[in-house]
């Protein structure tokens, strides 16, 4: 027997009123040792811990409990539930941000700190949240996500060009031609929701000059320059007077 055993035991035997409470063996009662709540708390995280990949985005999050408020107030159940409450709580943290992720768990750290003010002791706990996705960040601008979307505009190819050339010899095919590539600017135009602009009415005269029919070339900022520029500079048929 160690020298505090005897001491402590002729203390109780001159005031039986320092006899301490035998530990009690029902499950359901409340925890009174502050590492116990540790303990649990390690024991909910490891069960929804998920290794950390190389390169994977991360998150970090914590919580904090006040100890005196939970001494001698819940058993472990209660504590275990509250943890794991606590841990999904974080993790709807993350996901109301970066909801095209899946955050789980990956590391963490948990410390009984004391606040040197108030002197009142608290259980913290932070955790390291990975996304098992590896989803893309998601940006945001005034609270409203950013999108990044790229439009590519299909161009006139050399054949196509050179299809053109040979036609050129007849005027109303190419005035055809030139109606259609009005079209395509059109459609591309509404795709990006964007409001369409009013197309020039086309001369349908051969006998107009080059100059003139550069005029009802369409605004059309997503089609190929050089082709339109191409069709504006083939030659025309002239009329034997």
């Amino acid at each position: 027997m160690s020298l505090f055993n005897t001491r402590d035991k002729q203390l109780v035997d001159k005031n039986p009123y320092l006899r301490l409470p035998e530990e009690s063996s029902d499950p359901n009662a409340n925890i009174l040792d502050p590492m116990l709540f540790q303990s649990v708390l390690h024991r909910t995280i490891d069960e929804e811990k998920f290794p950390l990949p190389a390169g994977y985005r991360t998150r970090i999050n914590d919580c904090r409990w006040r100890i005196q408020n939970l001494l001698g107030n819940v058993n472990e159940e209660t504590w275990t539930s509250m943890c794991k409450a606590a841990l999904r709580g974080m993790t709807n943290t993350i996901h109301n941000s970066q909801p095209n992720g899946t955050w789980a768990p990956c590391e963490y750290e948990s410390r009984i700190a004391q606040n040197a003010k108030t002197q009142e002791s608290f259980l913290e706990v932070v955790v390291r949240f990975v996304d098992t996705n590896n989803a893309a960040e998601l940006a945001y601008q005034d609270g409203r996500p950013v999108v990044s979307v790229t439009v590519q505009s299909p161009g006139l190819d050399q054949k196509t060009l050179d299809s053109l050339s040979q036609r050129s010899t007849d005027p109303e095919i190419k005035a055809a031609l030139l109606m259609l590539t009005q079209l395509v600017a059109k459609q591309q135009t509404s795709s990006e929701d964007l409001p369409a602009k009013p197309l020039r009415k086309v001369e349908e005269d051969a006998r107009l000059p080059v100059a003139a029919k550069k005029k009802v070339e369409p605004s059309a900022p997503n089609i190929d320059r050089a082709a339109l520029d191409a069709l504006a500079n083939l030659p025309t048929l002239k009329r034997e007077e």
